[in-house]
């Protein structure tokens, strides 16, 4: 029998990991699924600013090799409105803005 420190980590690589708790109204609120390789900070933004989300609620971070997790929705909020000031914002991401700032 192998030993469990034996065995490979979950996550391949040391990185932080970010999810999104989206709001499908009547139908509820659910973390959204997303390949492993597409959710650091960068892509969160980017899928905030492209309306890939119905309502995003809260953002989480956390890292699974230092065993922390936390809520970034505070971090997350400024970076989408720092990049969207030159340029139009789609109406999901407008109300993620007006929700969290």
């Amino acid at each position: 029998m192998r030993n469990i420190s034996e065995a490979p980590p979950v996550v391949p690589d040391h990185r932080v990991i970010h999810v999104v708790l989206d709001d499908f109204g009547k139908h509820g609120r659910a973390i959204r699924e997303a390949d492993e390789n597409f959710t650091n900070f960068d892509d969160v933004v980017e899928n905030i600013l492209s309306g890939q989300y119905e309502n995003p609620q809260r953002i989480f971070a956390f890292d699974p090799d230092e065993g922390w997790a936390r809520d970034v929705t505070a971090e997350v909020a400024p970076e989408v409105r720092r990049r969207i000031e030159s340029g139009s914002i789609g109406s999901r991401a407008r109300t993620f803005l007006e929700r969290t700032m």
